[in-house]
């Protein structure tokens, strides 16, 4: 046997070593896996909370930019709905086309009901009381805050496409003052009438409360008139009672009702058949850009921020005032010399002209007496 060092190799060691030498293999790749995972995990997370973030700030929730001051406004959760019975007409079928274009740009959603829940002029109530109670069952931050009814022959005009819904809605930080308890916002075609389409309702306990007894003015209405509409009458009948009168707020009409202004267009005629003309003659306006040529005012939006501000402000003192026990006539004519200079340009801008006193006056009742139909003395 030779002499010297020599290494002693012993086939069983040399097995148990690869053995464990794999065994640390695969803890390591099954380490290496896990912490992948967990990092996958972490980051999936953060991303999803930063696209809900994201999502939040975003135009589908809602939210625009306050030129006026440059700041991010949170909008109004609105629930467009409408009722169109078969057999459909394509007309509305367009109409409603418009209407989906206008929700993409805001984020709104339009509901149509095509079947009738009742038969009769309560049929509309009792759809938007409907609707009402399934937001209110609906988590707090998921309801619709305002609903908006309108008639199917309503389009919603191309002229102002940048003007969203919340613009004839009163301001957010005031619904909760002096506002609270606004839950109409409507307009009068005329002096003595309201109209029940386009109409503003707030989804809340008071206004289910309004639309019941409109609801029961219905079922006990004695109007057979033609041409009567007995939803109007019976809505306006309630909001004249004392206990709600500060629940409606009437909009000039020219909001309503002009392709230089309003973003609606709204269709009157002497039948169903007369109007659905009436509207198939805006579509071609429309889809063929002769109303391209009409300036639209830019100012719209701003002069309803200002309207806003005049409303907040003649309640808050008349609510002052009533406080007091001052309420009545003389405290109504010093709340309205106080805010003339805001009321009386606004008057001349909607009449025209010199003003005069008499319209004057009656631009100021819309304001300080919505339910009156009595000129103030």
């Amino acid at each position: 046997m030779p002499t010297g060092s020599y290494t002693r190799i012993n086939p069983r060691s040399s097995i148990l070593t690869a053995r464990q030498r794999s065994r640390w293999v695969y803890a390591l790749r099954l380490r290496t896996l896990i912490t992948s995972i967990l990092t996958f995990a972490l980051l999936t997370t953060f991303i999803l909370f930063t696209y809900i973030y994201t999502t939040s700030a975003t135009p589908t929730r809602l939210q625009f930019l306050n030129s006026a001051d440059n700041t991010r406004v949170p909008d109004w959760r609105i629930l467009k709905t409408t009722i169109i019975y078969p057999p459909s007409s394509s007309v509305y079928d367009e109409v409603l086309r418009h209407h989906g274009a206008y929700d993409k740009r805001f984020g709104y959603t339009t509901t149509v009901l095509e079947k009738p829940v009742i038969k009769g002029a309560g049929n509309a109530v009792y759809w938007l009381q409907h609707l009402i109670n399934v937001e209110l069952m609906k988590p707090v931050e998921e309801q619709a805050e305002w609903l908006l009814y309108f008639d199917p022959t309503t389009i919603m005009s191309l002229i102002h496409p940048g003007t969203p819904l919340n613009a004839y809605l009163p301001p957010r930080n005031h619904t909760y003052g002096i506002l609270k308890d606004l839950s109409v916002i409507a307009f009068k075609p005329d002096v003595t009438t309201l109209s029940p389409a386009p109409l503003f309702l707030r989804v809340s306990t008071l206004t289910l409360r309004i639309l019941t007894l409109a609801l029961a003015g219905i079922h006990n209405s004695t109007l057979s008139e033609p041409g009567t509409d007995v939803f109007a009458s019976s809505l306006r009948s309630v909001l004249q009672m004392e206990a709600y009168k500060n629940a409606v707020l009437y909009q000039p009409y020219k909001w309503y009702h002009d392709y230089r202004q309003a973003v609606f267009q709204l269709h009157w005629g002497i039948n169903e058949v007369d109007r659905l003309l009436r509207v198939s003659e805006t579509l071609k306006l429309l889809e063929t850009g002769d109303l391209q040529d009409w300036s639209a005012d830019v100012s719209f939006e701003e002069q309803m921020g200002e309207w806003w501000e005049l409303v907040v402000e003649v309640r808050q003192v008349l609510g002052e005032a009533r406080e007091r026990g001052e309420y009545g006539e003389e405290v109504a004519w010093f709340v309205l010399q106080k805010v003339g200079d805001v009321l009386l340009p606004q008057a001349t801008a909607e009449f025209g002209g010199d003003i005069r006193k008499d319209v004057f006056e009656e631009v100021a009742r819309e304001v300080l007496f919505p339910n009156s139909i009595e000129p103030i003395p």
